[in-house]
């Protein structure tokens, strides 16, 4: 069973961590066509009724209602690439699945294809499987990120304890799926790549094998990443990075559901290496702060304490004040 895109892509992670701007930068690269999310792994390979007999034509049919659709360009073209899949290896799941991916690099002219769909994150050993050259890459972010991105979003429940109970039993998925594939896989961070990008993509481009192309930071770059059903909360990708942008939890989420966030995601915080420290310092703190940061306050405390000393005088003169003795 040899049909299928030479050395395939992987791009895998949490919902909101990064996915789309990672795929999208690397789909700038003339090499690479990135496509938009099949969901193949998770939902559209259970919407396809396959049976051995199927010709491409009443395959193509079903394909066209499921989310891997946003690969096809072409309908007859992409017929074609069913014939050869099956030919090869019979009507599986795979064939399906290969066919697409390869019908979209072929249609865009490139010599790799880039496939993102963040739930993938928890079919890496079976991707492996079927594409056994196949390289994964792996974008973490900090979990409470992720939930205050999640939260603006329509698609998603708005739960902080559902959201961070996700989170968590994403990143064992994603542990387990790690340790199976080994070496195909690499691991980065979202908040390194906004904070220092260059280095984090030297490393991404040495694990799949090809030169790294300034084109790849020019967010003016057009993009297949994105569907136009998801511009409206994917348009930080078409952005020039920010790396402040990575933080911004700290101010988005309300205390109460940081504070429940962190407490859920604990442990595993501590294992993925990200602090767990909360968002943000007590109430009582950020008001004594703000009050004591206003200008008039300081220049009230300044003159007080210059009047202190002008009434007190030295530390020997107050302690006589004070019918101290000298030493105590």
């Amino acid at each position: 069973m040899t049909y299928g895109p030479r050395a395939p892509v992987f791009v895998v992670g949490h919902p909101r961590s990064g996915t789309t701007l990672l795929a999208s930068m690397l789909g700038r690269h003339p090499l690479i066509a990135s496509t938009p999310e099949s969901l193949f792994m998770s939902q559209a390979r259970y919407d396809l009724k396959l049976s051995p007999a199927m010709k491409p034509a009443a395959i193509a049919e079903q394909v066209m209602s499921t989310p891997l659709s946003h690969l096809v360009t072409d309908r007859a073209a992409f017929e074609v690439q069913l014939a050869a899949a099956i030919a090869d290896g019979g009507v599986t799941e795979r064939a399906v699945f290969a066919a697409a991916m390869e019908h979209f690099r072929i249609a865009k002219e490139r010599g790799r294809v880039l496939e993102k769909s963040p739930w993938h994150l928890r079919a890496m050993p079976e991707i492996l499987e079927w594409f056994p050259d196949a390289r994964f890459i792996w974008i973490l972010r900090d979990g409470r990120g992720c939930i205050a991105s999640l939260k603006k979003v329509r698609w998603a429940t708005h739960d902080t304890r559902t959201l961070a109970r996700q989170w968590v039993r994403n990143m064992s998925f994603g542990l387990e799926g790690e340790a199976r594939v080994g070496r195909a896989l690499l691991q980065i961070r979202y908040e390194d790549l906004l904070a220092n990008p260059r280095p984090v993509m030297e490393r991404v481009f040495e694990h799949i094998g090809l030169a790294l192309d300034e084109r790849v930071f020019d967010h003016r770059e057009e993009v297949s990443t994105i569907k136009a059903s998801e511009v409206d909360w994917k348009q930080n990708v078409l952005r020039p990075l920010m790396g402040d942008r990575a933080q911004a939890w700290r101010r988005e989420l309300s205390e109460a559901d940081a504070a429940l966030a962190t407490r859920l995601m604990l442990p595993m915080l501590v294992r993925m290496c990200y602090e767990p420290a909360s968002a943000r310092p007590p109430l009582a703190a950020r008001l004594f702060t703000g009050i004591v940061g206003q200008p008039a306050v300081v220049r009230a405390l300044r003159q007080g304490l210059h009047l202190t000393r002008r009434m007190t005088g030295s530390k020997p003169a107050l302690k006589r004040r004070l019918g101290l003795k000298r030493g105590a």
